[in-house]
């Protein structure tokens, strides 16, 4: 079947740090709003990134001066 042949939405964007978000993080990310991230100097990414909420990829996003703004989103289905 051609399903076997799929990969992955977020294959190739894997080589980027991931983000794991809170639901209520998530859905705010999903509508485009930029959501708080840890304190820079603590561990936080910085630059581009994939966002997931439950291992669901929800799109990439740019962090930077403690926050994630959404730059590319996956459509909801």
């Amino acid at each position: 079947s051609r399903r076997a042949w799929l990969l992955p939405p977020d294959r190739l964007i894997e080589h980027l740090p991931r983000i794991d978000l809170a639901p209520l993080l998530a859905a705010r990310f999903g509508n485009g709003q930029a959501v708080p991230l840890e304190a820079p100097g603590t561990g936080s990414p910085q630059g581009a990134c994939r966002v997931y909420a439950a291992d669901r990829l929800l799109g990439m996003g740019e962090a930077a001066g403690g926050e994630l703004r959404p730059t590319r989103l996956v459509a909801r289905g």
